[in-house]
């Protein structure tokens, strides 16, 4: 389901939180973030915002 998936690095969920972004503008609706224990941050878009809802979800149940 993602033919445009790109990776440039790697982040362990173990402890991880993934935040949604919250803004007006439409195109950064997609956006979230993965923040790890360590304080490395991954920030992923996707195209649609029930996705990026999605990831967040499933990246926070996976870092308990």
């Amino acid at each position: 389901d993602a033919p445009d998936f790109r990776a440039r690095g790697e982040i362990s969920c173990r402890g991880a939180h993934a935040t949604l972004y919250e803004t007006k503008n439409q195109e950064e609706n997609h956006i979230f973030a993965v923040t790890a224990v360590s304080g490395r941050t991954l920030v992923c878009k996707c195209d649609r915002r029930t996705s990026a809802q999605a990831w967040v979800e499933n990246i926070n149940a996976a870092g308990v």
